[in-house]
């Protein structure tokens, strides 16, 4: 097995870092809400999202405090051949199983999900990084289970707030990351055994419009 230490160097624009919001508003007799209003912040657990099969947006909610459940995955997707954008999507039906004209929505946790499912979607904002990677997301939901009227009303704001730090990069795990402020010459370093999650937390400065490089240093095998 043979070790190399790899460098990446990524070139953004830095944005303000915003918090990403789900809100859940249940009806009684909903099977997946359970009758719940609740709210969770990223301050308060993993928000992670990936690009589906089907041209949407799938977004997991991970380990929020126990009483507001153990997960929650969020699943939207626009007709076959469409590209997801902002607008109203009627008549969408349980994701993954729509069909070709139909958009796709499903949102499933703790433990529950539709056998079938109906409801809508309208994503009022949708924005991606130069690389393809999700910026910012907002959209409101109604979803109905089984045929039912009762309905979980919710709304989901994802914004970018996680570095590349921690995940696979290009085949690399990174394990040391240099933060530079090319607008100010401001440089910050996390170490190897504190990574951060962000930039902003090892001490970094920045504003709207500033220009970062992040410097990886990671290891392959």
């Amino acid at each position: 097995m043979i070790r190399t230490l790899l460098f990446l160097s990524l070139m953004i624009s830095y944005s303000s870092w915003a918090s990403s919001l789900l809100n859940i508003n249940s009806d009684t007799g909903d099977y997946i809400g359970q009758g719940k209003k609740f709210q969770i912040s990223s301050t308060q657990a993993e928000f992670v999202y990936r690009k589906n099969s089907d041209g949407g947006i799938s977004l997991s909610i991970n380990n929020p405090p126990r009483e507001l459940g153990l997960w929650w995955n969020f699943d939207i997707a626009p007709p076959s051949g469409e590209t997801l954008k902002v607008g109203h999507y009627p008549n969408a039906t349980r994701y993954p199983f729509q069909e070709s004209t139909e958009a796709g929505l499903s949102f499933t946790g703790d433990g529950r999900g539709c056998n079938r499912s109906t409801g809508n979607f309208t994503v009022t904002k949708l924005s991606y990084n130069f690389d393809g990677s999700l910026r910012e997301l907002d959209v409101d939901f109604v979803q109905h289970c089984e045929g039912g009227t009762s309905a979980l009303r919710g709304s989901l704001k994802f914004a970018e707030g996680q570095s590349i730090v921690g995940t696979t990069v290009l085949g690399l795990n990174p394990i040391s990351v240099m933060c530079i402020n090319k607008t100010t010459g401001q440089s910050v370093r996390g170490a190897t055994d504190t990574l951060s999650n962000d930039c902003s937390s090892l001490g970094l400065d920045v504003e709207k419009g500033h220009i970062v490089v992040i410097k990886l240093v990671g290891q392959a095998e």
